[in-house]
């Protein structure tokens, strides 16, 4: 198959997106995109590939039967699929659909620790093309087989109505297009790479183990978790090979029949149209380990029929010894006869060792050799902190050297290696934060006229990239959208009132253009800027110009009005009385406004007006825009449904607002009014939070009696039942009103604390009947992992157990304790409402009281004692028997990232202490320093408990 010349003008960022597209006729083939999948269209008469196979319940034929049904609802963030999988955020978006960040509320109520998965859901363009869903059907399936931990894996595959969509592990991280282009064009070194290389080896070696081939393996189907595990996804179009595993797959269904491929990663024989073999993975691997190291691809993104045809053959990447550039350039070659199997490969780009390297007889040279390493290791040092130094005093607000806006800032971020741009956001978080802040004023400060809210969300970006820990950047982020749609409620009001007036045409275009401008800089998408009644006001203007014979500003407004409303189908009849009137050269009578149109434009109006004051809250606004609606049209149905739920919307976020203030009389008295909507269970509820709130308030320091506190409990409980989620919220609102706020959440606390006693003593004889602890079955120093059950909650930290010489052996937590470890408690417990936790990164900045807080929350839910490891404890697990501390990312004992940049929390004695870290000796004696508890970013903790 002969593929064409790449393109010069491919668009950025649109390189490697997969894309399925039908073949152009012979002569006439468009150049596809030098980094996409492209997929051939099968004839239309060729017959469809006959399969018994099922998913989930669901036949063949069910799958090909989709393809005809018509296209569904808009499906997006918001959307429940199966009423289970909750789309949360859009993560990525390719030819055969679009992936996004779900939460499985199967996982929520059984209190999973990580409700998340990704959820890929087939596009309508996919979803029509012959045999696609079989392909679909068939990644799944061929994903499951090939469980291992460099691949990512695939639970299900599914549909609800007409919406195709498998579900899949969530990778939090990057692809590795991402990465290789973060790097400018400048190649990773072999030493940092070399971990992602052999990741991205092993998992395409278990895809040949299992006789399949990946056929599309490229950065893009890549991701780099916490930019050190690499994890190859998107076997959609593996191909089972002759004598592979997958016997049923290749007699049934086989992707040559969709031709899909991507051309600059492709070899000579899939461009022929050859039958699948590994050899063309390892071809696409040598691609893609080039790119990674050299910073561009080996040909420049020709094919490889492109490149054979030139001559071509890829330079030696510098930092490379000749081994590793032979093996490098043998992957690369055009006759997959010549291309070695994908373990040999490895072998051959594996750095040698220095033992491997240098023999006994080059003892001279070995000491020449070491002293220009050493040489070289220090002028690399010396670049490194000169090029740490220089990205530092970009984030100074008093450098001359200050970087100019936020991606110029994340562009020399990224051109650190990953070592010195963490320890870089740790040492010097004020800095960023106070260079983030600065230019987040100069975006964003409505009251002086800055209203770049789209510059303002690119800051807000980078920080949640940086991982920066800063409650003033968090709680801005907050209080942005809050106050961009009260600006657009305003400036609706003003259009609003600038319509309405009776002045000269010209007039009221300057006023509302001017508004218009504004609302499309905050909002490009906003609904205010399809203003029905604003439309019309252009279409009778354009009639009445032409009626008096005015063509030129007849066609000026036009003109206008279509750019603001490009989508009235007004302006066609508009554009044939023009024509009408220029021949003529005479005034003619044009199609009038009717009332009927004024009255639909108004309402339509009004319901978009509706929607923007419901986001702003302004309650006032929301029922005069309902009683207009009506009047206008008694038997209109948007009051009656949609209406009394934004009404209701507002009201809440109203009496929230008040409720922040420590205005809990007023907030509660606007909830009770329910007016419009007395039948809302959510103003209900609310205005029972509040009301219990001002009663815990009214009681001051005096003890309420024994039948109040029962019925004060009761409601207590009740408000957590039936919306845990609106109660943890109104604690978080209580936190920031001060002292006043502070003693009520003591009374709440004080109430709940009963509560967890009650249900401790329910659970008892449970309790009793827990079988024997799990961890005592296992081999001190075995690197088995175990378990505790948290009930209810679900299941607690990974433990291993390791030996104590002269005592019982130790469990200890496998890894430090991660934010998503908090999460759960912070949900379960509202100890820490502020927290945004959801990473499974490890957790610091965190107060040593809190950390206690969360180990009392363990022993409660599990039944053991959690603590602090004291520092002898924490040395053995760090020597893991051995005569010298293990820093490797698993020790032999099973215990991670005891040297991850973190110091950790030990107790000393009475003295609490931090242990380890980035020390240079972590183990020896200046390994250790007393520590006051306050939170640091740069410590953090694993907890221990006794065994039995």
């Amino acid at each position: 198959m002969h593929l064409p010349d790449p393109p010069s003008d491919t668009p950025p960022g649109e390189d490697d997106r997969t894309r399925v597209a039908p073949l152009a006729p012979r002569g006439k083939r468009a150049p596809p995109e030098d980094d996409a999948t492209v997929v051939k269209r099968p004839a239309r008469h060729a017959p469809r590939a006959a399969d018994s196979s099922h998913s989930g319940g669901t036949s063949t034929s069910d799958w090909g039967a989709l393809g005809d049904q018509p296209s569904p609802v808009d499906v997006g963030v918001g959307t429940l699929l199966k009423g289970r999988f909750l789309l949360e955020k859009e993560i990525g978006r390719g030819g055969m659909g679009v992936v996004y960040l779900a939460r499985d509320e199967r996982k929520v109520e059984a209190h999973d620790r990580d409700p998340h998965v990704a959820v890929k859901v087939l596009n309508d363009g996919f979803r029509h093309h012959p045999d696609a869903l079989v392909a679909l059907q068939r990644e799944a399936r061929k994903a499951q087989r090939l469980a291992h931990d460099n691949i990512v894996r695939v639970y299900d595959f599914d549909k609800d109505g007409a919406i195709v969509f498998m579900t899949m592990e969530f990778v939090a991280g990057r692809d590795l297009r991402s990465l290789i282009r973060a790097r400018m064009g400048e190649g990773m070194p072999m030493a940092q790479a070399y971990g992602l290389i052999e990741g991205m080896g092993h998992a395409l070696r278990r895809a040949h183990e299992a006789g399949l081939v990946h056929s599309d393996f490229k950065p893009g189907n890549v991701m780099v978790e916490d930019d050190r595990v690499a994890k190859v996804f998107d076997f959609g179009i593996a191909r089972a090979t002759r004598g592979g595993q997958g016997t049923d797959d290749h007699t049934v269904f086989d992707a040559t029949s969709l031709g899909a491929m991507t051309p600059a990663y492709a070899s000579l024989e899939m461009l022929r149209g050859e039958e699948p073999a590994f050899a063309d993975d390892v071809y696409a691997f040598g691609c893609v380990v080039y790119e990674l190291l050299a910073g561009r691809h080996p040909f420049d993104k020709q094919t490889a029929e492109q490149a054979s045809a030139a001559g071509r053959t890829p330079a030696p990447v510098p930092g490379l010894g000749r081994r590793q550039n032979r093996a490098l350039r043998s992957s690369l070659a055009f006759d997959g006869r010549q291309r070695p199997d994908m373990a040999t490969l490895l072998e051959r780009l594996r750095p040698r060792s220095r033992r491997e390297r240098v023999g006994a007889w080059l003892a001279a040279a070995l000491l020449a050799a070491v002293v220009g390493m050493a040489g070289a290791t220090w002028l690399q040092s010396h670049r490194q902190q000169a090029e740490n130094q220089r990205v530092l005093a970009g984030f100074s607000t008093q450098s001359d050297r200050r970087f100019a806006d936020e991606v110029q800032a994340n562009i020399a971020l990224q051109a650190l290696n990953d070592d010195d741009r963490h320890r870089l956001i740790i040492d010097h978080s004020g800095v960023i934060e106070s260079f983030l802040l600065s230019l987040l004023d100069g975006y964003w400060s409505p009251a002086s006229g800055r209203d770049d809210y789209a510059g303002a969300q690119r800051v807000m970006a980078l920080r949640e990239q940086l991982k920066l820990f800063s409650p003033q950047l968090e709680a801005r982020g907050r209080n942005l959208g809050q106050e961009r749609d009260r600006l657009l409620n305003d400036l609706d009001t003003q259009l609003d009132r600038t319509i309405a007036q009776d002045v000269p045409f010209e007039r009221l275009h300057r006023e509302a253009v001017a508004i218009l401008e504004r609302i499309r800089r905050l909002d490009p998408q906003s609904g205010l800027l399809r203003n029905a009644k604003l439309a019309l006001r252009y279409d009778a203007e354009v009639g009445r110009a032409i009626e008096e014979g005015n063509v030129q500003a007849a066609r000026r407004w036009l003109s206008t009005a279509r750019q603001w409303f490009p989508d009235e189908a007004s302006w066609n009849v508009r554009d044939h009385e023009l024509d009408l009137a220029t021949m003529s050269r005479a005034p003619m009578p044009t199609r009038a406004v009717g009332d009927a149109a004024m009255t639909d434009a108004e309402i339509a109006s009004h319901i978009e007006s509706v929607q923007g004051a419901a986001a702003a809250h302004d309650v006032g606004k929301v029922r005069d825009l309902l009683v207009r609606i009506t009047e206008l049209q008694a038997d209109h149905p948007f009051p009656e449904t949609e209406g009394r739920q934004l009404l209701a919307a507002a009201m809440l976020g109203h009496a929230r607002a008040l409720f922040q203030q420590g205005r809990w009389d007023d907030a509660t008295a606007v909830l009770s009014a329910g007016s419009g909507v007395p039948d809302d269970a959510r103003l209900h509820r609310a205005a029972a939070r509040y009301a219990l709130v001002q009663e815990l308030a009214g009681l001051g320091a005096e003890e309420a009696g024994a039948a109040r506190t029962r019925r004060l409990r009761s409601e207590l409980q009740q408000a957590m039942t039936q919306d845990r989620r609106g109660f943890l919220q109104m604690r978080s609102d209580l936190s920031a009103v001060g002292r006043r706020g502070a003693g009520v959440i003591a009374r709440l606390d004080a109430l709940a604390g009963a509560l967890d006693e009650r249900a401790a003593e329910a659970d008892a004889p449970a309790a009793r009947e827990r079988t024997r602890d799990a961890c005592a079955a296992l081999t001190p120093g075995s690197a088995a992992m175990c378990v505790d059950s948290l009930g209810r909650l679900g299941a607690g930290p990974a433990l291993v157990v390791i030996p104590r010489e002269g005592s019982a052996p130790l469990a200890v937590m496998r890894s430090k304790v991660k934010f998503g470890d908090l999460a759960r408690f912070c949900v379960d417990t509202g100890a820490c409402p502020d927290a945004q936790w959801q990473s499974e990164a490890s957790a610091s900045d965190i107060p040593h009281d809190l950390l206690m807080q969360y180990a009392a929350w363990l022993g409660r839910a599990s039944g053991y004692a959690y603590r602090l490891p004291s520092d002898a404890e924490w040395l053995t697990a760090a020597h893991a028997g051995g005569g010298r501390c293990a820093f490797s990312e698993t020790n032999r004992w099973g215990l991670v990232g005891m040297r991850d940049g973190f110091a950790e929390w030990v107790r000393d004695g009475d003295r609490l202490a931090e242990r380890g870290g980035r020390r240079q000796n972590p183990c020896g004696a200046r390994g250790k320093q007393d520590s006051s508890g306050e939170a640091d970013p740069a410590v953090g903790a694993r907890l221990v408990r006794e065994i039995g």
